[in-house]
């Protein structure tokens, strides 16, 4: 390392044969091009079984779908560096801090992407990813293991000892730049791409070079165009078979002047906690007694902030995590319910970037920091983290408990957000560290004890006298999403497991007996719900959802968007379900939410219809919510 600050540091490039300087580039760019061709063998690696299911992987196998990687790595970087250098020398210091290890470090951040997604990162994902583990940083260490990490720092040393070697002038090393050294190494390089290039396998899009796909999943789509509110709908409603208005809507204002309690589970997907029957915890069985329940519930997307979006706004979210604009939108129901009297108030301690939605739609009272125990401080989702957020959370119960008397007492309406963290993947076990029990059975345990905190919040109301005029909403933000969570999960695709969610509407002053809702219901259709049954019919111009009971959903296309965290997008229409996986080009049909290659389309015009219409949507989702937010012809964003 001595060697290498005297020698290289502030030593520049000197003008020998641009040959060498190329063979110096190359030597240079080494790390980077093998990093690229490892995050290649694992991309191939994690499909392979669709190409060769009877075939062992192995690095021949893989080089087929090399030659771009090998014409970037080998060639096309090291000679434009090259070239750069004999316009504008520098000290081969800056070359290796600038840009190999920012290269080594971004490559490294989209290989462990992949590895929890199989999608490489967006831009905004990134950026997301950073602010949150910027907030939760003792977290959000767990998702980056250590032995990564140590990966990461000999990748570096890697680098530096390449750096060393393409910028020493020390003469043991002179024989690598040798003429003979140089015909060899350019001849091997011509070799091996000539062999790259004449397999080329085109059965999967990873014969794309990986730097190329990384480019195209941090771009952004093209702004989407303005449009009036009125055209909005009608290409929606054509698009999805949405009717134009629920006709004699027979629980319209049936809860006039009820209160409003949203209660969102973190990370329970419907496998966890099925309300459609079976062994359901005793407090939610009491109010399945009088409540509708969603046996196809889905979320829209599966992130925290976006599924409470589609919660608190009727609408699809938009597809770019964190961009600008995107949670600044002051219509939605607490915005509604506030305008009719309302009190409004959020409790939970992981709302993140939500946040900025509520306080966007003025919501009264916002308690997050009241709730701490310490929990955020923690280095893992361990049992020392568990045992803080309970905590965390029963505090925030109490304080909600609180305002729900003195509300009462002051004979004042509510609307609330009861968020709990507990459940946060991957699921603790109540009953001690490290039983090895399923996780699924962890995450029963977890609804359980949050069972116990629904009781308590139906025997405070029942003692007030409120809870036959209080309206329940229980669900969840999203399921599983990523392998730690449960290693089962199914990258690269749209799943249940990430989608299904449970899902109660308690209504006593509509309903006298559960209803089990048969048909798809999505997470834009609880604000519709909740509104027809307290009998609003102001500030809704902008929901795409329906009320849960509106038989008409049986026959709506629903959405289901990943994109930019599966790499896959989906929906539901008729009595199947559709999936496009962006990086394969390849799309799915099933009678459920679930896909293998059984399940691929061949017929390329009904693969095609598929891709338009998810194409089509996605336009109107993002022309609708610019329209939320800058307001269009026909509709104005309430003042702030």
């Amino acid at each position: 390392m001595l060697a290498f600050l005297s020698n290289c540091l502030f030593r520049s490039w000197d003008r020998g044969s641009l040959w060498e300087t190329l063979l110096r580039c190359q030597l240079l760019f080494l790390p980077v091009t093998l990093l690229t061709l490892y995050v290649k063998y694992m991309t191939v690696g994690l499909d392979w079984w669709l190409l060769e299911p009877e075939r062992t992987l192995n690095a021949w196998a893989v080089l087929p779908f090399t030659g771009g990687d090998f014409l970037i790595g080998l060639i096309l970087l090291p000679l434009a560096f090259a070239l750069f250098f004999r316009v504008r020398p520098m000290p081969w210091s800056v070359a290796f801090l600038f840009p190999i290890v920012p290269l080594l470090v971004f490559l490294y951040i989209q290989l462990h992407a992949y590895y929890l997604l199989e999608n490489f990162a967006s831009g905004s994902l990134i950026a997301e990813g950073f602010r949150w583990g910027w907030k939760n940083i003792g977290l959000a260490v767990q998702y980056v293991p250590l032995a990564s990490l140590a990966k990461l720092c000999l990748l570096l040393t890697l680098g530096a000892l390449c750096s060393y070697g393409a910028c020493s002038a020390a003469q043991r090393l002179r024989f690598l730049f040798s003429r003979r050294v140089q015909a060899a190494v350019f001849g091997m390089e011509v070799t091996v791409l000539v062999i790259a290039f004449a397999l080329r396998d085109g059965r999967l899009p990873y014969t794309r070079p990986v730097l190329v796909r990384i480019a195209s999943a941090m771009t952004s789509p093209s702004e989407a165009p303005m449009s009036p509110l009125d055209v909005l709908r009608e290409r929606y409603r054509l698009l999805t078979g949405t009717p134009v208005a629920p006709a004699g809507d027979p629980y319209f204002g049936r809860a006039s002047g009820s209160d409003l309690v949203l209660i969102v589970l973190e990370t329970t997907p419907a496998q966890c906690l099925d309300l459609t029957g079976g062994d359901i915890p005793p407090a939610l069985s009491n109010l399945r007694r009088r409540a509708w329940i969603g046996s196809q519930h889905h979320t829209t997307y599966p992130f925290t902030s976006t599924g409470l979006y589609s919660i608190a706004t009727g609408m699809y979210p938009q597809e770019q995590i964190g961009r600008m604009g995107f949670f600044d939108q002051p219509s939605g129901l607490f915005s509604i319910l506030r305008a009719h009297g309302y009190a409004t108030a959020a409790y939970g301690t992981g709302m993140e970037t939500f946040k900025r939605l509520l306080k966007a739609q003025r919501i009264g009272k916002l308690e997050e920091q009241a709730c701490y125990t310490g929990a955020e401080t923690i280095r893992y989702y361990n049992r020392e983290w568990l045992h803080k957020q309970i905590a965390s959370d029963e505090r925030c119960l109490d304080l909600l408990l609180k305002d729900i008397r003195d509300w009462v007492s002051a004979d004042r309406r509510f609307a609330v957000l009861y968020a709990p963290q507990v459940s946060h993947g991957p699921w603790q076990d109540l009953r001690g560290a490290d039983t090895g029990r399923d996780p699924l059975e962890r995450c029963r345990d977890l609804v359980s004890l949050q069972d116990q905190w629904i009781g308590r919040l139906s025997e405070t109301l029942q003692r007030l006298g409120r809870l036959e005029r209080t309206l329940i909403v229980v669900t969840a933000d999203h399921g599983v999403r990523f392998r730690e969570e449960d290693p089962r999960f199914r990258q690269g695709r749209i799943d249940s497991y990430s989608f299904q969610l449970p899902f109660l509407l308690y209504a006593p002053q509509a309903l006298a007996s559960p209803k089990v809702l048969e048909w798809v219901t999505s997470h834009i259709d609880i604000q519709p719900s909740v509104l027809g049954l307290l009998g609003i019919r102001e500030g809704r111009e902008l929901e795409q959802g329906l009320p849960v009971w509106d038989p008409s959903l049986a026959g709506r296309t629903t959405y289901f968007w990943a994109a930019r965290v599966m790499g896959a997008d989906g929906f539901h229409k008729g009595s199947r379900f559709y999936m496009l996986n962006h990086h394969r080009g390849t799309v799915y049909a099933n009678s459920r939410m679930s896909f293998d290659e059984a399940q691929r389309v061949v017929d390329p015009a009904q693969a095609e219809d598929i891709k338009r219409e998810i194409g089509q949507m996605d336009e109107i989702r993002r022309s609708w919510m610019r329209c939320a937010i800058e307001g269009c012809p026909g509709y104005t964003p309430p003042s702030q």
